[in-house]
């Protein structure tokens, strides 16, 4: 089962900051528009949330452009984001540091979390040092996104020296503030021990938290905890239903984790049909462990008709993106003749792969063959 993990594209390497939440219901749709037919250019901007969340990408640009002319620095983050995402206007990186950095300037907090994002992530000039020094403003100005962002940044290594207490202040104080992923980070820093002692109880605390606020990641691993009894009671039924819930809300890792549950009838009935979705949902969403999983299933025959090319494919394109259980069951096929011409040297240069990246089962399996006259 997979791991207690942090994913990067969870905590800040590929999320930016969103839209504010604007009631959408007509009467207050109607209220914004005409304190912005009388000069309210805060109720235009927020007309123009409303527009973009009906699709109506024109509508919102102009809206967003009128708060941003009258100086109101949520209408130029906004309209940042439209050309960061190329949203009713065409993708254009420049143009959008440009609006980040003058909402940025204008005291708009959101506004240099934006910008620090994009250089954190060189969507333009990579630049995590710059980055670092926009997440310490926008966190000294309140923004929790920002202490999240900068602590995820000590935590990697990007842009400032390592560091781990530094990494769990700034998650605490995001995670005070609200942030569903300042809480995340701090309980992978309880779980593992990194920058504080070790508590697993504290860790699940911090994971319920997060997934309560709408996290799906944090759902994913308090299910694993739940589904290990690490800091609390082991109950597979509990961490079942909270893989589903981590990946209803697209965490592919849970989906990946509730297949290993049903394929195995662990806390769920045993379901090879259903297991055998949910990897293909896990690998699809590039998982690799999935695809190493649901090429199995194709390799055995459970849960869908035995394919061996299928498992093939699907083993190769878990051991290309460097899945070493992949490597290691490619390695068996051609080993053993499985769905492929057997090739001996081909099997022992994937299993010799997989060892030395530290999977005992293709360490084992290359010693067998060595061992073999």
């Amino acid at each position: 089962m997979r791991q207690l993990l942090v994913a990067a594209a969870l905590l800040g390497v590929a999320c930016g900051q969103k839209r504010e939440a604007v009631t959408a219901n007509t009467t207050a749709a109607v209220s914004y528009e005409q304190a912005c037919n009388r000069g309210k250019l805060e109720a235009c901007v927020k007309l123009g949330v409303i527009s973009e969340n009906d699709g109506e990408w024109a509508k919102a640009i102009g809206f967003y452009k009128q708060g941003c002319t009258g100086r109101v620095m949520s209408g130029c983050r906004n309209l940042g984001r439209l050309h960061q995402n190329g949203r009713g206007v065409k993708k254009d990186l420049a143009r959008a540091a440009a609006l980040f950095q003058q909402a940025c300037s204008g005291d708009d907090m959101s506004g240099c979390t934006s910008l620090g994002f994009l250089y954190s992530t060189g969507q333009g000039k990579k630049d995590a040092a710059k980055a670092a020094t926009l997440y310490l403003h926008a966190c000294v100005g309140g923004n929790m996104h920002g202490c999240f962002s900068l602590g995820f940044l000590y935590h990697q290594g990007r842009g400032v020296r390592q560091d781990w207490e530094k990494a769990a202040a700034l998650y605490e104080q995001a995670c005070n503030g609200d942030s569903p992923k300042g809480c995340y980070g701090l309980g992978w820093l309880y779980a593992n021990g990194k920058g504080v002692t070790v508590d697993l109880a504290k860790a699940a605390a911090l994971h319920k938290q997060a997934c309560d606020g709408g996290l799906a990641a944090a759902c994913q691993g308090l299910g694993w905890l739940y589904a290990n009894g690490k800091g609390v009671k082991q109950d597979r039924e509990k961490a079942a239903r909270l893989f589903r819930q981590a990946c209803n809300g697209g965490e592919m890792w849970g989906c990946g984790n509730l297949a290993e549950l049903h394929e195995t009838g662990d806390g769920v009935g045993q379901d090879w049909v259903r297991a055998a979705a949910l990897y293909e949902q896990a690998c699809n969403g590039n998982e690799m462990y999935a695809c190493n999983n649901l090429a199995r299933l194709y390799e055995k025959g459970r849960g869908l008709k035995q394919d061996l090319a299928k498992a093939v494919a699907l083993y190769e394109r878990a051991c290309d993106a460097n899945d070493m259980g992949g490597c290691t069951s490619l390695g068996w096929l051609y080993d053993t003749g499985t769905g492929v011409a057997r090739d001996p040297k081909k099997a022992a240069g994937l299993y010799e792969r997989a060892c030395n990246a530290g999977n005992l089962t293709a360490c084992t399996n290359l010693a067998s063959m060595r061992a073999t006259p």
